[in-house]
């Protein structure tokens, strides 16, 4: 499954999780990108500037070898409800993705170290 969607993210950040109850970390400390076991949070280009494109995917396809993209993170997520949902920080939903087991690997590349405009989720 590959799913993308333009946005403009609340507070230039989204919030990856296996559950809408996952633990958001308390602050992102000037880092693009933070974790808990159940949530992932992760900076992305100011709401101000325009939209950033986000992709989520279970295909297991070196994705984010290309000139502009490169990993930002690499992890586990707790996924007990067996999905992984994006959202905003208004617990809105930007995508969601039925996964296959209770913890995923979860892999994370931008476009940028800041404020990317381009964001792929890989989660496997």
């Amino acid at each position: 499954m590959i799913a993308t969607k333009q946005c403009t993210p609340k507070n230039s950040l989204v919030l990856i999780s296996g559950s809408s109850a996952g633990e958001i970390p308390a602050s992102m400390s000037g880092k693009l990108v933070v974790a808990t076991p159940s949530c992932i949070a992760v900076g992305t280009l100011s709401e101000f500037d325009g939209e950033t494109s986000i992709t989520l995917t279970d295909e297991q396809q070196p994705m984010c070898i290309d000139n502009e993209l490169h990993v930002v993170f690499t992890g586990h997520l707790e996924t007990q409800n067996q999905e992984v949902s994006v959202r905003n920080v208004l617990d809105e939903s930007i995508l969601t993705m039925s996964t296959k087991s209770k913890l995923s690997e979860v892999q994370i590349c931008a476009n940028d170290n800041s404020e990317p405009n381009k964001l792929i989720i890989i989660v496997k």
